[in-house]
């Protein structure tokens, strides 16, 4: 991020400040996209064969009311036979549809191409920094997104979609102090727990000891929190967290080289193991859960150019190239086994 110094403002931090800066940087995305509708896979275990069974007998016996309805209103076309079509048709319509959508679920449906459109979006970030006297450390950053956003490179996934445009209204702001106590950030609402499962937290505190981090997340609204630590311990990275949504995460790192091997477990008794290699602008990784989920990711860079894929367990695969102009602007491509795809630039500031 490029720094703009704003003379008059900077002047006016620094009278009751030893040091004091103001930074401000932007990004820009534009270029074409479409959001399309992923596939589903067919449901045939019996509890779907069992709902489509139910759904179908239902919907044939609304029928058989309705054409009931249909005979005693030609047989006497009066107000209250009327009213009974009325009623029998609505109740139909509610049936057919419970039927159809049990009939996709035992079918599955077929990924659906969406339609391209524009995206262009600019954000813009202020961020205010300075040292006391003392030498706490303090500082504050927020933002603001204007235009048509795309989650293109970075952020693409199957539910990237082109989001309405945006009038440009700013984030909450973050502003934190810092010092031998470590570092207090508050952010209302904004701060994401540590399993990055739930959210709305208020206050976060850090604190680092050589090779020991310890944090802590807070709700201030609802008591809930979240905590975590982590350390290297004989060339192992350690970390574990925890909420008091009885969420919590386990892993263990060895980096020897280019390979880093990671072992991971969760609170949903799922255990995993995640192999990954990165030397020579080459990289890949593979990643398999005892939930059967498996992740394999490759990547090349060569000069300005990078490739990026990605498959998984969820019958999910894509591809994200770029290409790096310099400056700070990239060209940047993208599609997905869903039928999603990108194609633009984005620019940094």
């Amino acid at each position: 991020m490029k720094k703009i110094l704003l003379a008059t403002t900077i002047l006016s931090m620094s009278v009751g400040f030893a040091a004091a800066e103001v930074k401000v940087g932007g990004s820009a995305k534009a270029g074409i996209a479409r959001a399309s509708t992923g596939a589903v896979a067919a449901d045939t275990s019996l509890d779907a064969l069992a709902d489509q069974s139910t759904a179908n007998s239902d919907k044939a016996a609304k029928l058989v009311l309705l054409d009931a309805a249909h005979s005693a209103y030609n047989t006497t076309p009066d107000a209250t036979n009327a009213a009974l079509i009325v009623a029998a048709k609505a109740a139909y319509d509610t049936a057919k549809a419970k039927s159809d959508a049990a009939d996709k679920v035992v079918s599955g449906a077929a990924a659906t191409t969406g339609d391209f459109a524009a995206y262009s979006s600019v954000k813009i970030t202020f961020a205010g920094s300075g040292v006391t006297d003392g030498g706490l450390e303090f500082g504050a950053s927020t933002d603001t997104t204007i235009g048509a956003k795309y989650d293109s490179l970075g952020d693409f996934d199957d539910e990237s979609k082109i989001s309405t445009g945006n009038t440009g209204s700013w984030g909450i702001p973050t502003v934190y102090l810092s010092g031998s106590f470590g570092k207090i950030s508050f952010s209302a609402n904004n701060l994401d727990f540590f399993d990055d499962a739930n959210g709305n937290g208020d206050v976060q505190y850090g604190y680092t000891a050589g090779d020991v981090t310890v944090g802590l997340v807070a709700d201030i609204e609802s008591s809930n929190y979240s905590a975590s630590l982590s350390a290297n311990v004989g060339g192992v990275a350690l970390s574990v967290d925890a909420d008091t949504y009885d969420i919590w995460n386990a892993s263990a790192a060895y980096t020897s080289g280019p390979a880093t091997i990671t072992l991971s477990a969760n609170e949903a008794d799922v255990q995993k193991i995640k192999v990954a290699y990165s030397a020579d602008g080459m990289s890949a990784s593979a990643k398999f859960g005892t939930d059967d989920s498996w992740e394999i990711t490759g990547g090349y860079t060569a000069g300005a150019l990078s490739l990026a894929l990605l498959a998984n367990s969820g019958e999910y695969q894509e591809v994200t190239v770029s290409n790096d102009l310099g400056g700070g602007a990239l060209i940047v491509a993208g599609a997905n086994s869903d039928q999603d795809a990108f194609a633009g630039v984005e620019l940094k500031f």
